[in-house]
């Protein structure tokens, strides 16, 4: 029975494909059979006619009654005859159609392709395999020095720490930081410098115990495991020393002579608390900065409790930017007099935090936590902001209250404060800039005297005074006075506090009058307490003063109040 043969995708398969009747005729051959076989057509062809003998003794024997049982036989060998009688060996795989019973389905390929794609698979799969042993050795092992790297350490670690049997044995975790490598990059080049890094890796591995371990970290830093000794502190930092001392040698790279320091930081394990793998790392890391900060070439210790108190820092520090957002903050006006009418001359500014849980706190519970950072700045913006507020409706309500408020000298040298200033300034048009007064701490003041005095003459300019706050506390700031033009100067407390039993402080007092006049400012004394203070400060010729013995700092809404209930003769 011969049948059409009509293009479509069968002919377009990289196979022999056959199609055969019950009758053993081939009904179909597509391109790639054709070709193999060397005919044009096989269409009514009976199959045998192009198998050998043996296959033919095959067929008859194994694949029929397989086919008849199975409906399917596969990856059976059969050898078939060419046109030009050669043979060809092929690998088939055998169906019965499921929809005709009277047609069998033939697929084929060359037994030598097949054998060639099973080696290419296997080829494949060893260089899977080779690949991804490759790949496995990076993820762990560093590749300039072949040390573990950064993922196997903390890997190592958390295995360590979290095995029931290990987890409770002591050991120190070292980090090492070279001294000096980047000149030997600059000068030698990166090559040299990778050598460099291999050396110091080897040397290191040397120096340590069986039961020890180094990694490489990443650039010239390593990461050391120390199985710690009976002998704790002492054993400890002579083996690390020693250690460290290891480095100090010259090396020699490629003929030149290179050498260099190293900073080391040390923490033990286990802790008080419970710590992770990384956690262990940047403490030895925070360790080893210090000893960089204390000059290099040298080991520090972690210190647990220096990390509790940056943990409750940061917490603080949180909590304050809170406070701000949900307005947990408020000022208190202390009121400053004239000490010989009892007229009130002005107000100054304390802040004060309403905490949720502790309650009202003074600035010596949480300002100190904050200095130098940024939320420094927001506090001290809500503050000065916040007074000019209460100032200006003190003088809509016909109180001239000038109000004063202390100012860092963080606040001070941050590049953006003058421009925050004047911001702050022209949404309050109405209070006149003199009623304004910034308190700056005079060793603040000493720090950096030169680019403060610019500020200073800035805010002055704009019509705001300026004072020392705490004067007499930095002496050095006698010498500076003539550079600082100020307007007030305020007599610290602890000098008034001790006046009357201690001469010397009265001195001191005279000294900052005399300064005071001098270079044409006010003095104004702080912390009063007594009648007696009040009564010597003015012999001494201050002529204004604040303290508990005039009035405690209370809230805005209170001074019209305490406003009205003092004696006449002592109203402004």
């Amino acid at each position: 029975m011969n049948i059409a043969r009509t293009p479509g995708s069968l002919d377009l398969m990289p196979s022999g494909y056959l199609v055969t009747d019950n009758e053993r005729s081939i009904l179909y051959a597509n391109r790639y059979a054709l070709a193999q076989l060397g005919h044009d057509d096989l269409g009514g062809t009976p199959l045998f006619d192009i198998f050998t003998l043996a296959s033919c003794i095959l067929f008859e024997s194994y694949i029929a009654p397989l086919l008849l049982k199975e409906g399917a036989c596969d990856e059976i060998q059969l050898t078939l005859k060419a046109a030009d009688g050669s043979k060809r060996s092929v690998v088939t795989n055998i169906r019965r159609d499921e929809t005709d019973n009277n047609r069998v389905h033939w697929t084929f390929i060359n037994a030598s392709q097949r054998d060639k794609l099973f080696q290419e698979l296997i080829d494949a799969r060893n260089l899977l395999e080779e690949k991804t042993r490759f790949l496995e050795a990076r993820t762990v092992t560093d590749d300039v020095t072949g040390l573990p790297n950064r993922l196997s350490v903390t890997q190592y670690l958390t295995e360590r720490m979290s095995n029931p049997t290990l987890a409770q044995s002591q050991f120190v975790v070292l980090f090492i930081d070279l001294d000096g490598f980047k000149s030997i990059n600059d000068t030698y080049g990166h090559a040299v410098g990778d050598q460099f890094l291999k050396a110091v890796g080897q040397r290191l591995a040397r120096s340590l115990r069986a039961s020890d371990l180094v990694a490489r970290y990443g650039g010239d830093e390593y990461v050391v495991l120390l199985q710690q000794t009976a002998d704790t502190a002492n054993t400890n930092t002579l083996m690390i020393q020693r250690i460290v001392n290891q480095l100090n040698t010259p090396f020699q790279i490629n003929g030149n002579t290179l050498s260099v320091s190293a900073s080391a930081g040390a923490t033990h394990y286990p802790q008080r608390s419970s710590v992770e793998s990384e956690q262990l790392i940047r403490q030895a890391d925070q360790a080893m900065y210090k000893a960089k900060l204390a000059g290099k070439n040298q080991i520090r210790w972690f210190d647990p409790d220096w990390e509790n108190s940056q943990r409750t820092q940061h917490e603080l520090t949180a909590q304050i930017r809170q406070g701000i957002e949900l307005n947990q903050f408020l000022l208190h006006y202390q009121p400053k007099i004239n000490l010989k009418s009892g007229t009130v001359i002005g107000l100054e500014a304390l802040i004060r935090w309403q905490h949720p849980n502790r309650g009202l706190l003074m600035p010596g519970d949480f300002l100190m936590h904050i200095e130098n950072q940024q939320i420094e700045l927001e506090l001290g913006d809500w503050v000065i902001d916040t007074a000019l507020k209460q100032a200006t409706q003190w003088h809509q309500r016909g109180l001239p209250l000038p109000v004063s408020v202390n100012v860092s000298g963080f606040q001070l040298m941050d590049p953006q404060f003058l421009e925050r200033l004047t911001a702050l300034l022209y949404r309050y048009p109405d209070l006149p800039r003199q009623h304004f007064e910034l308190e700056l701490l005079e060793t603040c003041a000493i720090d950096d005297s030169m680019n403060i005095a610019n500020v200073i003459a800035s805010c002055r300019r704009m019509g705001l005074l300026v004072s020392l706050d705490d004067f007499g506390t930095g002496y050095s700031t006698l010498s500076h006075l003539k550079d600082l033009s100020v307007d007030i100067l305020k007599i610290d407390r602890s000098f008034v506090q001790d006046m009357l039993t201690n001469p010397s402080n009265i001195a001191i007092i005279k000294g900052i009058i005399g300064f005071a006049k001098a270079f044409d400012c006010k003095a104004i004394a702080e912390g009063i307490e007594s009648a007696d203070q009040q009564a010597a400060l003015l012999q001494l010729g201050c002529q204004t003063g604040q303290g508990y013995h005039i009035a405690s700092p209370m809230p805005g809404e209170s001074i019209e109040t305490w406003l009205t209930g003092r004696p006449a003769s002592t109203k402004p």
